[in-house]
């Protein structure tokens, strides 16, 4: 399992999404937030980007961008 931020295009929020792989993670969120631009945010962190086990795939937390800083 991975974790990465995901960015949600002119909605102005960061997403935290643990799943099997990046491109599962980028369905997810495609899928939940539809018509809305995702990409994901780069430089990926290596200290978190393996999610501890066990864990479950899912969006984890909503973040405006603005506090996300």
């Amino acid at each position: 399992m991975v974790k990465v931020s995901i960015e949600l295009g002119a909605a102005g929020f960061l997403v935290l999404v643990t799943a099997e792989s990046i491109r599962h993670a980028l369905r997810m969120a495609e899928e939940r937030y539809p018509g809305l631009d995702t990409r994901v945010v780069l430089p990926l962190d290596p200290g978190t980007f393996f999610a501890a086990e066990p864990a479950t795939a899912g969006i984890e937390h909503e973040i405006p961008e603005s506090a996300a800083g």
